[in-house]
């Protein structure tokens, strides 16, 4: 399934994404937080990557990505399986992660691969 959303990005700003349809793994964990929070993905990639998340394009062009995640239920980890897409020598690459995270956490994914064969499509 895919869908769309438009999304205006200006040069130095953080532009905050819904993904309200991830999955929880319901695995708890070892210290709750006391409120629901987000958490922080950065994503590291090629600037000119596009990536995806649960299948959805995310906006941004630049070499470090980031956004929150919707208030996240506390004691419980959440995956997002994120993809990022290059094009390189007039062939499309791509790889995918599966990211799991708990609410408050910041979490770094790094896209290094694109520069070699080791990419998987």
């Amino acid at each position: 399934m895919t869908r769309g959303k438009q999304v205006t990005v200006r040069a130095g700003s953080v532009v905050d994404l819904g993904y309200e349809d991830m999955m929880a793994t319901d695995e708890p964990e070892t210290r709750p937080a006391k409120e629901s929070t987000p958490a922080r993905i950065t994503v590291r990639l090629p600037e000119d990557a596009r990536l995806f998340v649960h299948g959805d394009l995310c906006p941004l062009t630049s070499s470090s990505r980031s956004f929150d995640t919707p208030k996240l239920e506390p004691g419980r980890r959440y995956l997002y399986v994120i993809r990022a897409q290059v094009e390189r020598d007039g062939q499309q690459k791509s790889e995918t992660r599966k990211v799991i995270f708990r609410a408050g956490e910041q979490v770094t994914v790094a896209f290094d691969n694109f520069n070699g064969d080791e990419a998987s499509r």
